[in-house]
């Protein structure tokens, strides 16, 4: 047996605009999914299968399915580009995107499978494996793979590119290329989880870049995340304001604020700082897109000093909350399952 582990993500701030080319800042938390591969002997004249089930946080099987190997040789694309040994992660040294920098793939994702709908997994796998080189199969043998989530698979902490991360890592294939056939996106979730750390994470027409990103824990110690149960597909919501994001992309002036906000957060030294810039971010953004903050959602007043801020796609999967918006509101969220931050999420 080989087992595989890849660590769910929270993008703390560039949703939406990290898909136009601009820096996303995002963390790995403490839970993940597991994959454990199993490969034997067909047993007598049986045909080669490979056998596959998911199951989630509470170990119950959510999703399974069998797939003769001798279909998945005849449907395989024989991709070239993504038969790759060299899936290695390189750091960027950049300090901004608009310098030079190394880059791992010149394909991107931020997408989420929808992993209630057992019909879209099984077409995603069936879309993955289609990636695999027929090759790859070894006459005789059969294989069975079982994932394991650690996190709720409907919270928004990265069941597909964890997914993701997992078969390509056994399949030897390039996760950001894999991702962006099957799904599409900017790819800072899948960035995480192959690297495991916190990431600058951005993506223009040299491909995928990203470096590691230091936060000091005291400045997020009396944060909260607050998990609404509230599942937002991150491709919808894109999808929906495209054509906004693009204008904010080419309008010179709107672009450099975006960037000069998102700086203050990755840069910031000071608490003042980090949690202003974050409301920035947040506010600049609904102004730009028409989309609705937390406090126009919950009906709340924004507070001196309070940060309320979406995480991830708006309007549904989680919501970070300082102590002061917490101490004020808490009521509003009964019934949520809240975390600290700090005990959620990975620093180094």
């Amino acid at each position: 047996m080989q087992s595989f582990y890849a660590p769910g993500k929270i993008l703390l701030v560039g949703e939406y605009t990290v898909t136009k080319g601009f820096e996303g800042l995002a963390v790995p938390v403490k839970s993940g999914q597991w994959m454990d591969v199993w490969e034997f002997d067909s047993p007598g004249n049986a045909e080669d299968r490979f056998i596959f089930n998911a199951l989630d946080s509470h170990g119950a099987s959510w999703f399974s399915e069998s797939f003769d190997i001798a279909n998945l040789k005849s449907n395989s694309l024989n991709t070239n580009a993504l038969n790759s040994n060299s899936a290695d992660v390189h750091f960027s040294e950049s300090k901004n995107p608009s310098e030079n920098s190394e880059h791992i793939s010149e394909s991107n994702t931020e997408s989420k499978i929808e992993s209630n709908a057992e019909s879209n997994t099984e077409s995603h796998l069936s879309k993955i494996l289609a990636l695999v080189p027929s090759s790859y199969w070894k006459p005789g043998k059969s294989y069975r793979f079982e994932t394991r989530l650690e996190f709720d698979r409907n919270s928004g902490l990265g069941s597909s590119s964890t997914f993701v991360q997992l078969l390509s890592n056994y399949f030897k294939l390039d996760p950001f290329q894999v991702q962006d056939l099957v799904f599409g996106g900017s790819g800072y979730d899948v960035a995480i989880a192959a690297v495991q750390k916190p990431l600058i994470y951005w993506r223009n027409e040299q491909g995928v870049h990203f470096r590691q990103w230091k936060m000091n824990p005291e400045l997020t110690k009396d944060w909260k995340v607050i998990f609404l149960g509230n599942k937002v597909n991150s491709r919808t919501s894109t999808s929906q304001v495209n054509d906004m994001l693009e204008d904010l992309a080419r309008d010179e002036n709107y672009s450099m604020q975006i960037q000069k906000i998102i700086e203050i957060v990755r840069d910031a030294q000071e608490l003042m700082a980090l949690e202003t810039g974050i409301e920035m971010y947040q506010m600049f953004l609904s102004q730009l897109l028409g989309m609705v903050t937390p406090y126009t959602y919950f009906g709340v007043k924004p507070l001196p000093r309070g940060v309320c801020k979406w995480l991830g796609a708006w309007g549904g999967d989680m919501l970070l909350v300082n102590s002061v918006v917490w101490d004020a509101y808490y009521s509003l969220w009964n019934g949520c399952e809240v975390k600290n931050w700090n005990d959620l999420v990975i620093y180094e």
